[in-house]
């Protein structure tokens, strides 16, 4: 989607709030001098948004009450096993998700994520009741979209004797499920 405030607002407000993270992730990776209390004027915008950011930015928004944190753990999966976003400092971290909402209306975003949510706003947004793309709506979707994430998890999901394309099959009937009450299923 070419207008960048367009598919920001088909987002739920826990989505654009998964984008400022993995924003903040792209950032914090991509300086390593970035200190809090850092004149933001100084902070060099670098380090592409990636599917691992999202992962990162799905798994730090809700913490371990949320369907990635219960995905992981239903198939004993390790989230560092495939995430390798080690060694961030959460000071810094907070400073850059900071820069992010203060100075970026709609915070920047590299192709391989544009893509997940170009699929999730087409193909999911329209099973929630708002029409927007959900938190767990974009979690289907990065997992239903080839990128460095999914690819990493439907590896980890394989070598735990797991079939990775069911299991990704059924995260997306379950996240899409609506309840006849025209309420999606929590």
């Amino acid at each position: 989607m070419a207008d960048a405030g367009a598919w920001w607002q088909q987002l739920s407000g826990s989505s654009q709030n998964v984008l400022r993270w993995a924003h903040a992730f792209a950032q914090v990776r991509s300086q390593t001098a970035f200190q809090p209390g850092q004149d933001s004027s100084s902070v060099v915008t670098g380090g592409e948004v990636d599917a691992l950011d999202v992962l990162a930015g799905l798994l730090i928004e809700h913490g371990q009450d949320s369907e990635p944190w219960d995905f992981f753990e239903h198939f004993g999966l390790p989230v560092g096993q495939f995430l390798h976003r080690s060694g961030v400092d959460p000071a810094a971290l907070r400073a850059a998700r900071d820069v992010s909402e203060r100075e970026y209306p709609v915070p920047p975003i590299g192709s391989e994520v544009q893509a997940i949510v170009d699929y999730g706003i087409r193909s999911f947004a329209s099973s929630d009741p708002e029409g927007l793309l959900s938190f767990k709506l974009l979690f289907g979707a990065l997992l239903d979209t080839p990128n460095v994430a999914s690819a990493g998890i439907a590896a980890a999901l394989v070598a735990r004797g797991a079939p990775a394309l069911d299991v990704v099959a059924s995260y997306r009937e379950y996240a899409t499920m609506r309840v006849d009450s025209g309420v999606s299923a929590s």
